[in-house]
Parts: structure tokens; C-alpha cells; sequence
């Protein structure tokens, strides 16, 4: 699975911060670029990557601390939203996955073309991100978000 590529990014994550974060790597064989950002109890985060493996694919994904259960109701696809200054997106279509042991919520844009849209409205969001699947949201800070989602967004685009 792709996203198993994406377990060493989990190292880059910084603990204890609600500020949007950015990361990137580019070489001649291989790049990558992450913005992070964690909710404002601080044990969600979301990220949006892409990398070399599949370019041009732009992918949401919610570490939410818990751990993943696949014969749950962590096993199978779900609906995400997202509200970004009284815009909502969605529903877009995400799966659960299992990456390190957490379940993670994946939406990428291959399978849901809404996720430049909200990438794009997040980049210049002047209010905190809500995301939601089923009973559950989450918010996080526009800290930071424009020139860290603006630097994946516009990384992933030129390659």
C-alpha cells in the first residue's frame, strides 16, 4: 500500500504544537512535501503530502491517536468534510487506513477531486479548519496554514 511510504514522515512531526509546519525533501530521484498541523487539543493531526511515487496526487491524511482496528468500524470507506470560513467541502470520499499501528483517515485526490479545492481554501483560511466524519470533528489553527499548505501545494504542482 502507498501509504506505507509515508511512515518516516510520522518522524517529522513535532510534538505539541498547533502551528501549520512544512516539510520537504528534493533530490534528483526522490521528493517529497508535508504541511502539518495538530488540533487544538493536540493529539490530532493532519497532514497533506505528496510525493515522488505518484505525481501530481495530493492526499489528506488525519493521524487521529487512535489505534486501528480492522474488523472495527475502522475497516472500509467513509465520508469526510471539511468547512474552511463557512465553505463546506464534501462530502469527499476517504478510507481508514492502518499506518504504524493508528488509525489514519486518507483522502486523496485521485479518488476525490475536491481536494485541491479545499487544499486551496485552506491555504488562505482566516478561521480554523474543521474536518469531520461521522461523529467526530476536529479543529485546527491557520497558523502558519498559507505557507505551509501554499509551499505543498505549489511543490507538488511543479513536478
Amino acid at each position: 500500500m502507498k501509504l506505507f511510504l509515508l511512515l518516516p514522515l510520522l518522524m517529522f512531526a513535532t510534538p505539541v504544537s498547533a502551528a501549520w509546519e512544512a516539510d520537504s525533501n528534493t533530490s534528483k530521484k526522490s521528493w517529497f512535501y508535508a504541511a502539518f498541523g495538530r488540533d487544538d487539543a493536540r493529539t490530532v493531526e493532519l497532514q497533506v503530502y505528496c510525493d515522488f511515487k505518484f505525481p501530481g496526487e495530493l492526499t489528506l491524511l488525519l493521524f487521529t491517536g487512535e489505534d486501528f482496528d480492522p474488523r472495527g468500524e475502522d475497516a472500509g470507506d467513509l465520508d469526510v468534510t471539511a468547512s474552511v470560513d463557512g465553505t463546506k467541502f464534501g462530502p469527499l470520499k476517504g478510507y481508514n487506513d492502518d499506518i504504524g499501528g493508528e488509525r489514519t483517515i486518507v483522502v486523496e485526490s485521485s479518488n476525490e477531486g475536491g481536494v485541491l479545492d479545499v487544499l486551496n481554501a485552506m491555504r488562505g483560511a482566516k478561521n480554523p479548519v474543521q474536518i469531520s466524519y461521522k461523529q467526530t470533528r476536529h479543529s485546527f489553527s491557520v497558523e502558519g496554514i498559507e505557507e505551509s499548505v501554499g509551499s505543498v501545494i505549489d511543490g507538488c504542482q511543479r513536478k
